[in-house]
C-alpha cells in the first residue's frame, strides 16, 4: 500500500512538472535521452486521419483504408478503428 502511495505521487510530481511517463512507447512519439520527441512520420499518420475524420470520414474506413495502403502501429498490427479513435482523443 505504500509502495502505490508513493508511486502515485511521483507520477503526480512528474505530471505536474510536465512529464509524461510511459512504459510502451505511444504511436508518434519516442524518447530519446529522456526528452520525449515528435516521430514526424508516425504523427502524420494520427493527423491524416484525424483531418479525415472531422472532413466526415468514420474511423472504420480510415482503418480500412490504412491496413490497405500497410501502415501499422507500434505492434506491428494494423489500426482497428476503435484504436485510432482512442488515439485521437487520447489528450497525452
Amino acid at each position: 500500500q505504500h509502495k502505490s502511495e508513493r508511486q502515485k505521487s511521483a507520477n503526480l510530481a512528474r505530471a505536474k512538472q510536465g512529464e509524461r511517463q510511459f512504459s510502451t512507447r505511444p504511436f508518434g512519439y519516442e524518447r530519446v535521452d529522456g526528452v520525449i520527441r515528435i516521430v514526424e512520420e508516425e504523427a502524420a499518420v494520427i493527423r491524416e486521419a484525424v483531418n479525415r475524420y472531422l472532413a466526415g470520414e468514420s474511423w472504420y474506413a480510415i482503418a480500412r483504408d490504412f491496413k490497405t495502403r500497410g501502415i501499422v502501429g507500434i505492434s506491428g498490427r494494423p489500426f482497428s478503428y476503435q484504436n485510432l479513435r482512442q488515439r485521437a482523443i487520447n489528450p497525452a
